[in-house]
């Protein structure tokens, strides 16, 4: 199984702080992963990513436009968290 991200069900696509929008996004990561890729469906830039697993990560999260790159070490089993994305 690949690296994954996907909107949660039940929460709607973005949610307004002042002049902020926030997106949470559920990721997935399965063993032999080492990187994957996230894009905000609704925000026009990503300021800041936090992500919320157990995922090791190895670097920072690469922000470019609404696309954010995660490296991370290799998982021993699959692991499953959340990323919330920051920005306009």
């Amino acid at each position: 199984m690949a690296f994954a991200a996907s909107s949660i069900a039940g929460l709607p696509p973005h949610l307004s702080l002042g002049n902020r929008k926030v997106e949470i996004q559920s990721i997935s990561a399965a063993s032999g992963d080492t990187s994957g890729t996230v894009t905000a469906s609704a925000l026009s830039t990503v300021d800041h990513a936090i992500v919320c697993s157990g995922l090791k990560l190895s670097a920072l999260p690469s922000i470019s436009g609404t696309t954010i790159t995660l490296a991370f070490a290799d998982p021993v089993a699959t692991v499953a968290g959340s990323i919330i994305l920051i920005g306009k």
